[in-house]
């Protein structure tokens, strides 16, 4: 299980598909309070945004799948 280490500043966080077609979460910031997950379904990428908009997260969050991605 991988580990996201959220940022103080993230911001309203929405859903996304990217250009290969994984669901990713991100937000429109740039720089360290960049977010950007990519999730291999729909309902993990929403659950995972709602924890981030509510504030459920205590400043890391659990990814269940290890999902590579280059940035």
């Amino acid at each position: 299980m991988a580990k996201f280490i959220v940022p103080k500043n993230v911001g309203h966080c929405f859903v996304g598909q990217g250009l290969t077609g994984m669901w990713t979460v991100m937000n429109g910031q740039s720089g360290k309070n960049h977010v950007y997950i990519p999730c291999k379904t729909r309902e993990e990428a929403e659950s995972i945004c709602e924890k981030l908009n509510t504030g459920n997260h205590n400043g890391q969050i659990n990814i269940p799948q290890n999902v590579y991605h280059a940035r």
